[in-house]
Order: C-alpha cells, then sequence, then structure tokens
C-alpha cells in the first residue's frame, strides 16, 4: 500500500475514533460498539493486505496486529449481540478472549525485552522482579481483593478474573524495570510506543473489571488509545523512504557492568514505600488492617535492601576489575593504533620522496569516482625524467635519489594545495581539481612545469638539467572514471618521451592522440587473437662489406600483412605493443624458428658461410627457456653456433643486470655472435663496452645520416671505430642510403654495411634471387 493510502486510512480511523469517543460519552453503547467493529476490522483487512512487504520480525509483529484485531472484532460483535438480548460466546470464554488479544499486543514487547537481556545483570534482574511483582500484587490485591469477592458468577469467575490481573502484574512487572533500568532514549520511537501501549491495557482491562461492576462503560475509550499506539507501532514498519531496507544503527551495544542499577533501586523503594503508606493508611482507616501487615512489607524492603547492596557490591567488584582490564587495553590499543599508523603512512607515502605513492593514488582515484562534482574539475599532469637511469650510472643511486628529491620539492611549491604522486620510479603525477583547464591553458601549465624542473641542480659539485617529459589531460564528457584520466596522461607523456628533441617535451591528450591511442588498442586486440603463420611474413635485409662486393650475412626483420586492414602494419607500431606484454616472446620466438632454418638451407644450399642477425628482446632473454630452446634448435638443425648472431638494442644492454651479462658470455662461448644493435642512440660510455662479450657494435642510422656533413657526428662515429678495433669488437653501419656516407665511412675505416645502398628487405625468395644466385652465378 502506498504512503498517501496508508495516511489517508490513519485519517479515517482518526475520525471514527473522535466519533467513538463522542457515542460513549452520550451514553449511544451500540452504536459506539458498531463503530468499534469498524475500526477494528478495517485494521485487521489493512494490515492481511500489507502482510507479504514485510520481512523477519516486522512479519511477526504484524501478525500479532492481526491476530488482535481479529479477537477484538469478536469480541466486540459478541458485546453487541449482548446489548440486544443476543449472545455469540459465553462470559467466561469472553474473558479468556480479552486476555488473549492481551497476549498478543505483549508479544512484541516481549522481543525487545529479549533483546535487551543480555546487556542486564541476572540476579539484578531477579531480586528486582521479584520485588516489583510482589509490591504490584500486593497493590492489586488491595485495589480488588473486596471487589472480587462480590463478583458475580462464583469462585471460577473470579479466579479467571484474577488470572487476567495477574498477567497485567507480569507485563507491568516487566515493562517497570525496562523503563527503570534503562533511558527511554535507549530504545528506538517504536520500542516506546509499544511499551506505553502495553501499560495503557493492563490499565484498561484492570479497570474494565473494576467498571463492569460499577456498570461503566468509559474504560473502553482507554482500550481505543491503547489500539491506536498499538497501531501506529505497526504502521511504522511500512518504510516509504528512498532508504528503504537500510539498516541504521542507533546505538551499540555494551556490557551489563557498565548499567547504572540505581534508577531501578529507587523505583523500587518507593513502590514499598507506596504499600507501607497504604497499609500504614489502612490501619489508621480501621480497615480490616493490623500492624503485623505493616511490619511484614518493612521487612520484605529490608531484605531486598539486603540483596540489592550484596549484588551491588558484586557489580562494583567486577567493574574495578574490567576497568583495570579496560586501562591495560586501552594502552595496548593506543600501542596497536601508533603501529596501524605507521603501517597505514608506510602504504601511501614514497619513503624517498615523501609524497604520495602509486597505491594511495589508485585509492584517492576510487574515492573521486564517487563523487563527480569534484571529478568534473580533475586534470592529471604525468612528469617522467627522461634518460634519469643515466644520472646513476655516472654518478650513483644516491646522487639521483637526490635529484628525486629536489624535484618534488619543486612539485611541492609549484602545488602546494594539490596531491602529488611518485608514480613510479622516476615518474610523478600531478592532481588538480581547483580549475578547469582548457587543452591551450594545459599546454602553458605543462610548460611552466618543464621550466620550473629543467632549471639546474646541483649536488656535490655535479650540476644536472634534467630532462622533462609531460603529459596531461583533463576530464571531459566521455570521461568514464579517473583512472582513465590518468591513463591518458600517462599515454600522452610516452608520446612526448617518443618524441622527445629538447630538454623538455610536452603533450595534452586529444583527439590525435586518442587516434594514435585508438589504433594501439586496435592493434594489441589483433596480436592476440591473429595466427602468426598465416600474417606474419619474414623479410632479410643484405649486409656487405664496405664496397658492396663481398655478402657478409643478412638480418632477420618481421613483417605483418593484415587481410583485416588490407595492408602492411609497420614494425614501429606493433613492435612497442608486443613490447608491453608477452606477446613479444611469441614474436621473437617466431623469428628464430623461421630465420635460424633459413640460414642454413643457404648455407648449405650455396657453399656459404653468411651469419644472420635476429633481433631479441629483453623479456625473451628473462625467460629461463631461452639458452635451453636454443641449444635444442641449433642441435634439431645441426646447424653452426657462428651462423647465428643476436641482436640487443643499447638502452636494453645498458638496463642489463649481472644475470644478463653472465647470459651473453655463455652464447659467446657456445659461438652464437652477441651484437648491440643502435649504438650511439643513448647515453653509454665507449668504456662501457669492456663490461660486454660482445662480437660487433652496430652503429645507428642516426650518426650515419649526417656523416658526410657533420664534423661532430663524424668524430663519434671515428671514436666507435677505433675503441671497438682496439677492444677487438667488429663494427657494422646501419642505415647507409647515400655513396657520400658509404665513402666517408669507408675513409674512417669501417668495414660492414648495411642499408638501402646496396639493398632493401626482401622476402626469402627475393632475397635468394637477387644475392645468393647472383653470387654462385659470378663465382662459377
Amino acid at each position: 500500500m502506498e504512503k498517501k493510502h496508508t495516511e489517508t486510512f490513519i485519517a479515517a480511523l482518526s475520525i471514527l475514533f473522535v466519533l467513538y469517543s463522542f457515542f460513549i460519552l452520550i451514553q449511544s453503547i451500540e452504536i459506539s460498539n458498531i463503530i468499534s467493529i469498524v475500526m477494528v476490522f478495517s485494521t485487521l483487512v489493512f494490515f492481511v493486505y500489507n502482510y507479504q512487504i514485510l520481512k523477519g520480525c516486522k512479519r511477526t509483529n504484524a501478525l500479532c496486529a492481526v491476530i488482535y484485531c481479529f479477537l477484538r472484532t469478536i469480541l466486540d460483535i459478541n458485546r453487541l449481540l449482548i446489548l440486544n438480548g443476543n449472545s455469540l460466546i459465553s462470559e467466561n470464554f469472553s474473558n479468556i478472549l480479552y486476555s488473549l488479544s492481551s497476549i498478543f499486543i505483549i508479544v512484541p514487547v516481549v522481543f525487545i525485552f529479549i533483546s535487551k537481556l543480555e546487556t542486564i545483570n541476572k540476579k539484578q534482574l531477579l531480586i528486582d522482579t521479584i520485588a516489583i511483582g510482589a509490591c504490584l500484587y500486593y497493590i492489586l490485591e488491595l485495589i480488588f481483593g473486596a471487589a472480587l469477592a462480590n463478583v458475580e458468577g462464583g469462585a471460577s469467575q473470579a479466579h479467571l478474573i484474577f488470572l487476567v490481573l495477574t498477567l497485567d502484574i507480569v507485563v507491568n512487572t516487566s515493562l517497570f524495570f525496562l523503563f527503570s533500568v534503562f533511558k527511554i532514549s535507549f530504545f528506538q520511537r517504536e520500542d516506546t510506543f509499544k511499551i506505553v501501549a502495553i501499560i495503557v491495557i493492563c490499565f484498561a482491562n484492570s479497570l474494565r473489571i473494576y467498571t463492569e461492576i460499577l456498570e461503566s462503560q468509559y474504560h473502553f475509550i482507554i482500550f481505543i488509545i491503547a489500539y491506536f499506539l498499538f497501531f501506529s507501532v505497526i504502521v511504522q514498519l511500512f518504510d516509504f523512504t528512498k532508504n528503504n531496507g537500510k539498516k541504521i544503527e542507533l546505538m551499540p551495544k555494551f556490557k551489563i557492568n557498565y548499567i547504572i542499577v540505581s534508577k531501578s533501586t529507587n523505583t523500587i523503594l518507593f513502590l514499598f514505600s507506596f504499600v507501607v503508606f497504604i497499609e500504614v493508611l489502612l490501619y489508621y482507616m480501621n480497615v480490616e488492617k493490623n500492624i503485623t501487615n505493616i511490619f511484614s512489607v518493612l521487612f520484605a524492603m529490608i531484605l531486598y535492601l539486603l540483596a540489592n547492596l550484596n549484588e551491588k557490591n558484586n557489580i562494583l567488584y567486577k567493574n574495578t576489575e574490567l576497568a583495570i582490564q579496560s586501562e591495560a587495553s586501552i594502552k595496548a590499543y593506543n600501542d596497536i593504533k601508533g603501529e596501524y599508523n605507521k603501517i597505514f603512512n608506510m602504504s601511501r607515502i614514497d619513503p624517498l620522496t615523501g609524497l604520495n605513492n602509486r597505491n594511495y593514488m589508485m585509492d584517492v582515484f576510487d574515492e573521486l569516482d564517487q563523487d563527480w562534482k569534484k571529478t568534473s574539475k580533475l586534470s592529471v599532469f604525468v612528469i617522467d625524467i627522461v634518460q634519469f637511469k643515466t644520472i646513476n650510472e655516472i654518478t650513483d643511486h644516491k646522487t639521483g635519489d637526490l635529484v628525486l628529491k629536489e624535484i618534488a620539492s619543486s612539485l611541492k611549491a609549484m602545488f602546494p594545495n594539490q596531491l602529488i604522486f611518485r608514480s613510479d620510479s622516476n615518474e610523478f603525477a600531478v592532481l588538480t581539481d581547483g580549475k578547469i583547464y582548457d587543452k591551450e591553458q594545459l599546454r602553458i601549465k605543462c610548460l611552466d612545469i618543464a621550466v620550473l624542473l629543467t632549471s639546474p641542480i646541483i649536488i656535490d659539485n655535479f650540476t644536472f638539467n634534467p630532462d622533462i617529459a609531460i603529459g596531461c589531460d583533463r576530464y571531459t564528457e566521455n570521461t568514464r572514471n579517473c583512472l582513465d584520466i590518468f591513463k591518458n596522461a600517462e599515454y600522452a607523456c610516452g608520446y612526448s618521451k617518443k618524441n622527445f628533441i629538447n630538454s623538455h617535451s610536452v603533450t595534452v591528450y586529444g583527439e590525435e592522440i586518442a587516434g594514435i591511442l585508438s589504433k594501439k588498442t586496435m592493434i594489441e586486440k589483433m596480436l592476440h587473437k591473429i595466427n602468426f603463420e598465416d600474417e606474419f611474413i619474414m623479410y632479410y635485409q643484405p649486409q656487405f662489406d664496405v664496397d658492396g662486393k663481398v655478402l657478409i650475412g643478412a638480418e632477420a626483420l618481421l613483417r605483418w600483412y593484415s587481410p583485416k586492414i588490407g595492408a602492411m602494419i609497420s614494425p614501429s607500431d606493433f613492435i612497442p605493443i608486443a613490447e608491453e606484454s608477452n606477446i613479444i616472446i611469441k614474436l621473437v620466438n617466431f623469428t628464430i624458428l623461421s630465420a635460424i632454418p633459413q640460414i642454413r638451407k643457404w648455407n648449405e644450399e650455396y657453399g656459404t658461410d653468411l651469419k644472420m642477425s635476429i633481433n631479441l628482446s629483453p623479456k625473451y632473454l628473462n625467460t629461463d627457456k631461452f639458452l635451453k630452446d636454443i641449444q635444442e634448435i641449433i642441435k634439431r638443425e645441426n646447424i653452426k653456433p657462428s651462423w647465428i648472431e643476436f641482436e640487443i638494442t643499447e638502452n636494453s644492454l645498458m638496463r642489463a643486470g649481472k644475470k644478463m651479462v653472465e647470459f651473453f658470455e655463455k652464447l659467446v662461448n657456445m659461438g652464437i655472435g652477441v651484437n648491440m644493435d643502435d649504438f650511439g642512440t643513448g647515453y653509454s660510455s665507449l668504456a662501457y663496452l669492456k663490461h660486454f662479450k660482445l662480437t660487433k657494435i652496430k652503429i645507428a642510422r642516426e650518426l650515419i645520416e649526417s656523416i658526410d656533413t657533420s664534423i661532430s657526428e663524424r668524430k663519434i662515429v671515428e671514436a666507435v671505430l677505433n675503441m671497438s678495433k682496439a677492444l677487438g669488437i667488429n663494427v657494422i653501419a646501419e642505415g647507409v642510403e647515400k655513396i657520400e656516407q658509404r665513402d666517408r665511412l669507408k675513409d674512417l675505416g669501417c668495414e660492414q654495411i648495411q642499408g638501402f645502398l646496396y639493398g632493401k628487405p626482401v622476402p626469402a625468395t627475393e632475397f635468394e634471387r637477387k644475392y645468393l644466385k647472383k653470387t654462385t652465378e659470378k663465382s662459377t
């Protein structure tokens, strides 16, 4: 039933109650009975109709209300029939039903009492219950004793009435205890209504019995008041708010030893005093009382006080013990809390810079996702220190740590009221939520950060000019969550690093970057789904001596033709994506299994001693199976190890640990060549070459491009050639496209060349036709 219908029903009941009271007052008993029947029966229908929407304890309370209304309907109909000279049930049975109806209203209060029982001192409960029950019983006997002796129907009827009154005593004893021990605020609102309703009903029961002897009907008004109180309780079971079903904890549970029981003691002492007062009053009025009764009551009061005092002493002793235990517990709790705070701070604070760490950043994102008003103002800046590893290599890790601290301090000064995180080893993230930046404002802000962070940092007579790459993004209508904003900013930062030129590079995430990211996502999905055998093709680029007369070997290069796109996908597009996942391992494995049998076939078929250069990924080298797999392939293909050369980039080699250095030594000891690819693109020292057991260095195309015009590039290449010869390491120059470049390399002493000048990458059949058959024909 909807809320408005319930309100209408309550309003109608209120009007009927006013009419009922009016007809009672004017002694129109028959009409008042009819109104009572309508009220109680309509309430019965109301609760039956709404019973299904209730659950658990609420259903029990509603069921009690239904039974109560049903019994009251029968009793009111019977009273109406009695007024007209008929009867539906006997008077004795009518009194039994009255008692039963009271019981079904008492049940909800019993549930309250049970729920509070665990917080009550059981011994004190027993003492107080006996005392209260005795006082109420004695008062009841004083008031109704004479009347019960004159009841029509004899002893059986008197016993039945007395049973009803005794039931009221039991109920009131419990209610007295509840209200005397606990504060009213301890109960929820509907609990208080229930208790008050039952007190009124018990009073009405007693009054009904007494007034029926005096032939009065006014006590029925009190019954209806109780009925309204109880109805209001049940109606509160129906929750029409938006938080329907949400449990609200109003008050935590606590142990009985902390309940103050002095209030119950005072109440019971008042009852004893009241009984003594009545006894004394009756004694002096000569109403068949004697001094023995007075002393009996006083003796009972003394016994109660002694029992109560003893129990309070026990409670006090227990409270003292608990207080001592609590003091120790509080100290232990504070110690644990202190340790927890330390651990909590460690879990969210970067110990080196004092900034928030990445884990806490993710927690902040989750929290912000719950409040889109804040998220709608969010901008994220990701700052990366380019080639930070070089600082550690030139100096030491301690110096690198000091550089990180200086940059962290600069960011704190620039963003004093914003969240700053160390999101990676040499990466920082700044969250700003105070301003809504447009794309141009974001770019300007990025430049401001770059100017600040590229300022020289002086540490122990060393001056560092950090190279900074920055990416940023802000909330837009298409943003799903905070993590998306951060990922976009991080990707924009990666784009800045990839296109890094001067001391800093900044990129604002936008449509161009989104397009690149969309393409990246598409390629990544395709890499996970395609069959390598169907779409990947091996191309081979020839390697010659400097004059282009003698074929030395070939480099195996992977090419991808996608039928879905209908075109070749550039290696510069899919290799970096594959590097980010374990797909690169599958690609390298595909290349090795294709290239090694190919070089064996060519060398055996044409009687040559060519070498096959195969590019490796650091991820592939980190797999434990690699060395074992290579040994098995060599054995299976019956190939000379000297025909194989593995290439790894300079940057990957510079990041190599001790394990990888040992790994290269094992390859060289097997007779396999180990080449450093793209030499000259990083910041490695030429002297660093002696740490690795290399067989060849490949000079990067970036140095070769301007070797015929740039003196500085020429001198670098010359230094590389001289150092390599001194260390016994072969050198090959890649990316040679012009005769002028070749001539300059020849003058400097370079003996091997790879580039478009002598041949582009081609499939195996074309490579064989263009270079191997032609070489064979010349030799014959």
